[in-house]
């Protein structure tokens, strides 16, 4: 049995000082942006051949190339999160073959929490000058595993949509069209250019919320908006509202939340001159994204049409008006009390 130079599972014919570069590199980049909240474990190598001298060798080259990667050194096994033992061991094929290395290198990774062996394999060797240009990627191939920091250890939950409360507030535009029914001009209002017609204006919209997930893939909501619409003689008139809807609660996946919705909105004139119909029905989508562990940014869509006309009574004439907006806003909502019985990979 011949065994050729390189470890288990690596390139044989890239050079070493090649790969020690890329290492290095590598290294320096990652170390960037990490923490050592990490702590790495490295016992004196057990000899199983070989000698003081080997131990030594790999003892010091081992816990210097781990701290180079970012990671903290444990002074013992108690305050390491993982264990990197080294064990060198004879070849027993080394006398027989030509080209066979003197000693293997057994490298294994343990977690200490539970003392699982996460990494093993064996790298040959026989000259330790040789080992400067190997060790640093020996340690990456060890520690390939595991992460750079106990943050990314922590797993995401889905407490952001699968709380019982949320409150938000949103801005946006609102499109509105209102459609010309009837005018009647007063006999000295003259031209009264325009108010017979249809007409559409864009105007902002302002909305708080309130929304309570009392099912699972069900909530209810009710909203206070601030909404604008304009009419000639009545431009960017306020007609503040609130509205009650249902939702359809959907989680295609751990980062999104869709809610289809509908119901009913009360808008209200600010002018005695202009006249709202008592209620509107509306409907939309409102896509959510997470936005940290504790809700949703979200964009929402709305169409809202009006039960009735729109009603004018001025010194030019009296009219009649259908009124229907679109609604396009962008917020974010914050939850409270988590569903702790909730599945939350769901």
């Amino acid at each position: 049995m011949r065994k050729k130079k390189g470890p288990v599972l690596f390139f044989h014919n890239i050079k070493p000082h090649v790969v020690a570069a890329v290492m290095i590199f590598a290294a320096a980049a990652v170390h960037a942006q990490t923490r050592d909240d990490i702590r790495v474990y490295v016992p004196r190598p057990v000899a199983e051949a070989g000698g003081v001298e080997q131990q030594n060798f790999f003892e010091e080259n081992f816990k210097a190339e781990v701290s180079g990667a970012g990671y903290g050194l444990a002074e013992n096994i108690s305050q390491g999160d993982y264990t990197l033992q080294l064990t060198i061991k004879g070849n027993e094929f080394y006398e027989d073959y030509e080209g066979e290395e003197q000693y293997d290198l057994l490298i294994q990774l343990l977690r200490n929490s539970d003392g699982v062996e996460m990494v093993q394999f064996t790298f040959p060797f026989t000259e330790l000058e040789e080992m400067y240009e190997w060790n640093l990627y020996l340690v990456y191939q060890a520690l390939a595993n595991v992460p750079m920091t106990k943050l990314t250890a922590i797993p995401k939950t889905d407490h952001w949509r699968n709380k019982w409360l949320y409150v938000g507030l949103a801005g946006g535009i609102d499109v509105s069209w209102i459609v010309a029914k009837s005018y009647v001009k007063n006999a000295q209002s003259g031209e009264a250019t325009g108010l017979g017609y249809d007409q559409a204006s864009l105007e902002p919209a302002v909305a708080a919320m309130i929304e309570y997930h009392f099912l699972k893939f069900v909530s209810a909501e009710i909203d206070a908006k601030l909404r604008f619409y304009s009419l000639e003689g009545y431009n960017h008139s306020f007609a503040p509202s609130l509205a009650a809807v249902l939702k359809g609660v959907l989680k295609p996946s751990d980062q999104f939340m869709l809610e289809l919705y509908g119901g009913v909105e009360f808008p209200m004139a600010t002018s005695v001159e202009v006249k709202l119909p008592v209620m509107a029905v509306l409907g939309g989508i409102q896509l959510g994204i997470r936005g940290g562990e504790m809700g949703a940014l979200f964009m929402d869509i709305s169409v809202t049409y009006d039960l009735g006309n729109t009603k004018t009574s001025n010194n030019w004439g009296n009219g009649e008006y259908h009124r229907f907006q679109l609604g396009v806003m962008m917020g974010y909502k914050l939850g409270f009390f988590d569903k702790l019985h909730e599945n939350l990979t769901k």
